[in-house]
């Protein structure tokens, strides 16, 4: 809908579908409009929900289930001096008639320059609950694009990272294990130019970088391999099950993904390390032609039970880049896991 150039015209070609559908349906007819361009053409959200009050005027459409376009087009979330996805959906709902039912479609996936790159990937709870915490207010139902791709455990052709995000979003439910906000320190000190507060607390405060733009405050840079240690938090007697950094590629600006997430583990405050993993980011995603995007590197199965670090343990968190790369986070994510 943002690249509609004559929104009667467009309107015309849907009713011509619905009268189709009548012909052999009276149940209710439902469409998926997209904010993908919106972003790219700088559409405000008054623009969108014109658009949105003449389809549903003149098509004989019932429902509207937009797509928050937050993977496919990078809609802004976290309010980075651009309209948000809760400036969109409040006018569209706006717009609508009172008694017009409206629900999302929330993407759980990372951002690419289409889609390439890191994109299309699991995104960090963190990020989906913003997400999901920016478009509820002004719907009746939400929907995900696509559950059994990105936090799904039994499709075949779901991604490496699904399992990850399946625990993340269950902790962030309430259904089992914790999303964790522990304490960290740098081994490896940021830029000045992409600090972190003091004490640090970015990678945990639950607020994601804008993947178009290097500069945006979220996001913590380090010059080559990124390290940090934190300590497993208290929470009954769960142990650390999933680590994940979410990190950027710019090229233009000299910012590459690590070639992995390295995982070591301390329980005598750092005088020996255990090596717990080492998993690595996508061929596809570290490739010559590296375009911009987002992606979340980490492992992709649990730790297992017996190995996995318990509370007062100390862990490391290494990122291993080249000397001449910067390396951006935003978000470190923890979650502890029952047995």
């Amino acid at each position: 809908m943002p690249e509609w150039v004559d929104i009667h015209r467009d309107t015309e070609f849907y009713a011509q579908i619905v009268k189709v559908i009548r012909s052999y349906s009276s149940l209710p007819i439902a469409v998926a409009p997209y904010l993908n361009g919106a972003r790219m053409f700088n559409v405000t959200p008054e623009v969108i929900a014109k658009r949105a009050a003449i389809l549903a005027a003149e098509s004989g459409i019932n429902l509207q289930i937009w797509q928050d376009s937050t993977g496919a087009d990078a809609i802004n979330v976290f309010g980075a001096n651009r309209y948000t996805l809760g400036d969109y959906f409040a006018s569209v709902r706006e717009a609508l008639p009172a008694d017009a039912p409206m629900w999302s479609d929330n993407e759980a996936f990372t951002w690419g320059d289409d889609l390439k790159g890191g994109g299309y990937h699991p995104c960090t709870a963190a990020r989906f609950a913003a997400q999901l915490a920016a478009s509820k207010p002004y719907v009746s139902r939400t929907l995900n694009w696509i559950q059994e791709l990105h936090f799904g455990r039994v499709s075949p052709l779901r991604c490496p990272e699904a399992a990850r995000l399946f625990a993340s979003y269950a902790a962030m439910c309430g259904i089992g294990g914790e999303i964790a906000q522990p304490a960290y320190f740098w081994l490896t000190l940021p830029s000045s130019h992409h600090s972190d507060t003091e004490p640090p607390s970015k990678l945990t405060d639950g607020v994601s970088g804008d993947p178009t733009d290097a500069s945006h405050a979220a996001w913590v840079g380090v010059q080559g391999t990124a390290q940090l240690v934190f300590v497993v938090p208290a929470s009954g007697e769960r142990r650390l099950g999933w680590v994940a950094a979410h990190v950027l590629a710019a090229p233009a600006g000299g910012v590459r993904f690590p070639r992995s997430l390295v995982l070591e583990a301390s329980a005598d405050g750092g005088a020996s390390w255990t090596v717990l993993g080492e998993w690595a980011t996508p061929t596809g995603a570290l490739a010559a032609d590296e375009v911009r995007s987002e992606y979340v590197v980490g492992n992709d199965a649990q730790l297992a039970w017996g190995a996995a670090p318990r509370a007062g343990a100390s862990v490391r968190v290494k990122l291993p880049n080249d000397d001449w790369a910067l390396t951006l986070l935003c978000e470190l994510e923890v979650v502890l896991v029952d047995e």
